[in-house]
């Protein structure tokens, strides 16, 4: 079955006309570069009446598969939502927790959760949640994930804290009934935030799955960041996505591609990034995108 794009599935915009001198400019380029070639197309010379003579039996070299392509840019959920795995929206809470923007929301009292300033584990700002020690598990959550049954979930989360609000329960929820989750408990909370790995197997399928972050003891404890992916993922993309990639059966997808590369900063995607390293939004289509999908570990040597 071959894959046909729904063009009426993206989101709608209106391209700015292009400058009259730009126009001109890429028209004037476009002819000199043909006039440079010594024999464009195969052509014989031309005469002096002007005529250009194409010989269509000459054979040129094979025409690489390669010339055809396609973009991969941040239309719709082609990036986030699609190619990339991670699951769970602004990870490192550029927006502050229960703002309008925000995907996170407090699991009870929102009092209880602010935005601290001092030693932000990323960027201006991040999240602190303060026990009482009532029992009352208070925390974040971020719903709206598709579970499914019987499927592995792997991620990672950095906490810090008082002793006190220890444990942190990370919970992966898929119903409302008190065995419809799956909990990892972090002991050992300390001032300087530790990386902690999740893991998670779903026991029924929701879309409206969720992930609690929370504590009953007493203090405050503090989420530097949070990731959650499937665990059949593949360098961090999704496994099925790339299925469907491949049955498009298109010889190259280019990353970054569209308009954009005109925001992009190639020196971004080098390199072992930070678990600290601040996702500043890029403005793409009048929707902020944050550059967190696309980095390359490492330079390959070319072969």
């Amino acid at each position: 079955m071959r894959l046909t794009p729904r063009c009426d599935l993206l989101p709608k915009f209106k391209e700015p006309p292009m400058p009259r001198t730009m126009l001109a400019l890429l028209v004037a380029t476009s002819l000199s570069t043909v006039l440079l070639l010594p024999n464009p197309l195969g052509a014989a010379p031309s005469g002096e009446d002007g005529r250009i003579v194409v010989d269509a039996a000459k054979v040129g070299p094979p025409i690489s598969k390669y010339i055809y392509g396609q973009f991969t840019e941040h239309l719709g959920r082609c990036i986030y939502g699609g190619i990339w795995a991670e699951m769970l929206e602004d990870r490192k809470f550029f927006d502050a927790v229960g703002g309008k923007d925000s995907p996170w929301h407090p699991l009870t009292d929102p009092q209880t959760v602010s935005m601290v300033s001092d030693r932000p584990f990323v960027g201006q700002h991040t999240p602190q949640i303060v026990l009482v020690g009532d029992g009352l598990a208070r925390g974040i959550v971020q719903g709206q994930l598709a579970l499914r049954k019987g499927r592995r979930y792997t991620g990672r989360i950095w906490l810090c804290g008082t002793p006190q609000a220890s444990p942190v329960q990370v919970s992966l929820v898929w119903g409302e009934g008190p065995h419809d989750r799956q909990t990892v408990k972090i002991d050992g909370l300390a001032e300087e935030y530790r990386q902690t790995a999740l893991e998670f197997l779903a026991g029924g399928d929701s879309d409206a799955g969720r992930l609690e972050i929370a504590s009953a003891g007493r203090g405050n404890f503090r989420v530097g960041t949070v990731s959650l992916m499937p665990a059949d993922n593949i360098q961090g993309m999704r496994r099925d996505t790339l299925a469907l990639l491949k049955e498009l059966d298109s010889p190259v997808y280019r990353w970054p591609g569209g308009n954009f590369v005109s925001g992009y900063q190639w020196t971004d995607g080098i390199g072992p990034r930070p678990p600290a390293a601040t996702e500043e939004p890029s403005l793409e289509r009048d929707r902020a995108q944050r550059l967190r999908f696309g980095r390359v570990p490492r330079f390959l040597p070319s072969a």
